[in-house]
């Protein structure tokens, strides 16, 4: 069953999307469950926790803001020292494998040369046509214990907006967070990946490889702001995609 012809007849191509993003700058030869249930991450004891358990939750977890916000005010003097100097001790992990970040056939699809994706734990999309039998995307499994699974992406550049779409939609990701505004002190970030009928040229529907991506809405909130999507699938199946791009 192929995809909805209405949807498709009013989607815009990805390359008009690219140049409604774009704009003076598009260059065409450049080339995530179901719905989140917070609750769900509770651990199961506490569902059946006494009264004197709950106590005993909430005094350790004064005790340990108590602790954090003095760390906080510590690392913050002297011009954030204490952080800087954390931050710089973090170890990259560049001495591990990247050969496909590294491989002069992807550096096109990756925004930082820097910021690679590691071979043990990359994750994969299936080779076709619309990836030009590529498996690559910047992006990485983060390790969890519990039922739920990570994905750390980098934000897409346009030559792999159908590969970030193809992650997506292979992976049944339903929520994508994003921790990155599209501008930050001047420089581009993060390309757009998503239609918005409130970007000076409205889009409304998007048609990426073989999916369409349609806008359903927003709400602002102070910090972040909650977009919601519609993905079609060639199949004619429908999926729910949230997004939260935190702002702040």
């Amino acid at each position: 069953m192929g995809a909805d012809l209405s949807t498709a007849a009013n989607a815009e191509s990805s390359d008009e999307f690219l140049k409604a993003v774009l704009g003076a700058a598009y260059d065409p030869n450049t080339s995530l469950g179901q719905d989140f249930d917070p609750s769900t991450l509770l651990p199961p004891q506490l569902k059946s926790a006494t009264t004197e358990d709950l106590k005993e939750l909430r005094d350790l977890a004064a005790r340990h803001s108590q602790k954090l916000r003095a760390q906080i005010k510590a690392h913050s003097a002297n011009n954030n020292a204490g952080f800087i100097e954390t931050f710089t001790s973090i170890r990259d992990g560049l001495g591990s494998a990247a050969t496909a970040s590294r491989s002069d056939a992807n550096q096109h699809l990756n925004r930082y040369s820097n910021i690679v994706a590691y071979d043990a734990t990359r994750v994969l999309v299936p080779k076709n046509k619309e990836n030009f039998n590529c498996d690559y995307v910047n992006a990485n499994w983060i390790p969890s214990e519990g039922p739920r699974k990570y994905i750390a992406a980098q934000g897409p550049v346009p030559a792999s907006l159908v590969s970030f779409w193809q992650m997506v939609v292979e992976h049944d990701a339903r929520l994508i967070v994003m921790l990155t505004n599209e501008i930050e002190g001047g420089k581009l970030k993060c390309h757009r990946y998503w239609p918005d009928d409130n970007m000076a040229k409205p889009v409304k529907k998007v048609k990426i490889g073989t999916y369409i991506v349609s806008f359903e809405g927003e709400e602002s909130f102070p910090t972040y702001v909650h977009r919601k999507f519609k993905l079609y699938l060639e199949s004619g199946e429908a999926r729910d995609v949230s997004q939260m791009a935190y702002t702040a």
